[in-house]
């Protein structure tokens, strides 16, 4: 957090801002301590770049949450007898938002960016407009879609699991998540899909890591560490092979009476001694 707050002091930002800022940062210091979140440099907001609700406004709406209920289905009409109707299907469920019906995203950050957008709607017409550019590039290119889609699906959450990394809460899983988000942003950047140009300096930064991460992690992940003592001896989190030392430890792990068999032997030649 210190260097989260050096940034935020260097910043170009009134007095006010900086103090709310700092404010926000007691309270993540507060309420994890000793930890260092994943945190992204402040950018400044201008009031009428983005459309202001109130709580009533919001909620009127239904935009991304519903007061209103689905009402359950009338058990008289039901063929089955009551006890036998599942008792979800009796519970009055949320109704549907604006978010329910348009979110086609396969992807935790995509949705929860789409449910931001219309919370907050933009009002500058120049970025309405190249919002709206960068939705027709898509929507004109069906085949592009597709290919795009199919590789976020195998994404995972990685903005999730980056946090839980930083926070040193993360599992050998969400390593798993950072590896096959970079080799699938990889494959985005070679699909010369309509997007911003991604710099060549983070596009062979994040290669190389993907890369060391593919060659590093186990084909099969375990859900953490503790689970380990309860797997079988060849489950692991680095995979055979990355590491020599490694590899040497899990053989002495692993095969202990072959290595007291070898140095038996070892020691028999160099000694002369028949029985050891």
């Amino acid at each position: 957090l210190v260097a989260a707050r050096a940034a935020l002091d260097a910043a170009p930002f009134a007095p006010h801002h900086t103090a709310a800022g700092n404010l926000l940062l007691d309270v993540v210091a507060g309420t994890h301590p000793g930890a260092t979140p994943l945190l992204h440099p402040p950018r400044l907001c201008a009031r009428d770049s983005m459309l202001s609700m109130d709580a009533a406004t919001r909620a009127s709406l239904e935009l991304t949450s519903s007061s209103a209920a689905v009402a359950p289905p009338d058990v008289t009409e039901v063929s089955e007898p009551a006890s036998a109707v599942p008792v979800h299907a009796l519970a009055r469920k949320p109704g549907p938002t604006l978010l329910s019906l348009i979110d086609k995203t396969v992807t935790g950050p995509g949705g929860r960016m789409l449910g931001s957008w219309l919370a907050s709607p933009l009002t500058s017409l120049p970025d309405i407009a190249a919002r709206h550019d960068a939705v027709e590039a898509y929507v004109t290119a069906p085949a592009t879609v597709k290919d795009v889609r199919r590789i976020l699906r195998g994404t995972g959450d990685l903005s999730r699991s980056l946090q839980r990394l930083c926070m040193a809460k993360g599992s050998p899983r969400d390593l798993g998540v950072v590896s096959r988000s970079l080799a699938k942003a990889a494959e985005l950047v070679a699909l010369d899909a309509p997007s911003p140009p991604v710099p060549p300096s983070v596009v062979a930064a994040t290669s190389g890591l993907a890369a060391t991460l593919g060659s590093a992690l186990a084909d099969t992940l375990p859900i953490s560490l503790a689970d380990l003592s309860g797997l079988s001896s060849g489950a692991a989190v680095i995979a055979a092979g990355f590491s020599a030392e490694l590899d040497r430890k899990r053989a002495a792990r692993d095969d202990g009476a072959a290595l007291v068999a070898e140095l038996e032997t070892k020691y028999r030649d160099a000694t002369g001694l028949a029985a050891l």
